[in-house]
């Protein structure tokens, strides 16, 4: 699986980051969604990867993952971008999320 963040969008993670020592997950996050297939994708800011995660290659930026069962969900090929205020996810062939949440939590 493959992420791509744009500059603009790369740019507004760092400064959310401030220096720290933190990752991007890509989650596809089922709270208040009903069932499990029910859910919306989020980048989420947090601390290192977990051993139910994989890593995502991603050609710039910051370690990302994303929760192996999770994958399902998402396309091999991905991009964060912004359009006007808002972030958004897209693959060649659809748009995953058209107003992406950059989010920081914490997993245990």
């Amino acid at each position: 699986m493959k992420l791509n963040i744009t500059e603009e969008v790369q740019s507004d993670i760092n400064q959310m980051i401030n220096g720290e020592s933190l990752c991007l997950k890509l989650v596809y996050d089922t709270d208040e969604c009903g069932c499990g297939v029910n859910g919306v994708p989020l980048l989420v800011i947090s601390s290192g990867g977990l051993p139910q995660e994989e890593k995502v290659e991603q050609p710039e930026g910051i370690p990302t993952y994303i929760f192996k069962d999770q994958a399902v969900f998402f396309d091999e090929e991905m991009t964060v971008k912004k359009n006007n205020q808002h972030y958004m996810l897209t693959s060649p062939n659809r748009i995953l999320n058209p107003r992406l949440q950059i989010i920081r939590r914490e997993w245990n």
